[in-house]
């Protein structure tokens, strides 16, 4: 990255939270994930946001749970106060991109599934429910019994390009009549 081994960059920004990972390889998913990248093909592309997966030890290389094509602008990302409410925020608009992008603009779900992002749900910790008890959220589906779930490898559907693509930090509900 900017003619560094990309290990060498990622831990000059990390810092000494990885820094067995760095020299010996292995995972860093729990250190990163209030650290995501997002990641620009071209700089006409939208964001792909992604975690920083492994490091490679004395080879030097950097995994991420999404491709990162050569030539891409990586950018550093702060999970804010995300973590701290559970993504209350994020839920929330989940819930209204379900209900308007469904069927169910006029009508009233009868019951949702939620999905919420692995690395998210590490950066949350215990502090999970907080988004799901949280004003902005629990009044809109505090009637409907919901199932959630944690996944890695989230798909989702980039708005402006329409297309699907592996993309982490992500937040979706499936909302059913």
């Amino acid at each position: 990255i900017d003619g560094s081994p990309a290990a060498d960059w990622m831990y000059n920004w990390l810092g000494d939270d990885v820094k067995e990972q760095f020299e010996n390889g292995g995972l860093i998913l729990p250190q990163t994930a209030q650290k995501p990248i997002a990641i620009q093909a071209r700089s006409t592309d939208e964001y792909i946001t992604a975690h920083c997966a492994a490091f490679g030890g004395t080879e030097k290389w950097v995994d991420f749970f999404a491709p990162v094509p050569e030539g891409s602008t990586l950018t550093i990302m702060d999970s804010g106060f995300g973590p701290s409410s559970g993504y209350a925020t994020a839920l929330s608009d989940a819930f209204d991109t379900a209900k308007v992008q469904g069927s169910m603009a006029t009508g009233d779900p009868k019951a949702g599934l939620l999905v919420y992002c692995g690395g998210m749900a590490i950066a949350v910790g215990d502090n999970l429910d907080a988004g799901l008890k949280s004003d902005a959220f629990s009044r809109k589906a505090s009637t409907l019994p919901v199932m959630g779930m944690t996944c890695f490898g989230e798909q989702a559907c980039l708005p402006e390009s329409k297309k699907n693509v592996q993309r982490n930090l992500s937040v979706g509900m499936i909302l059913f009549g």
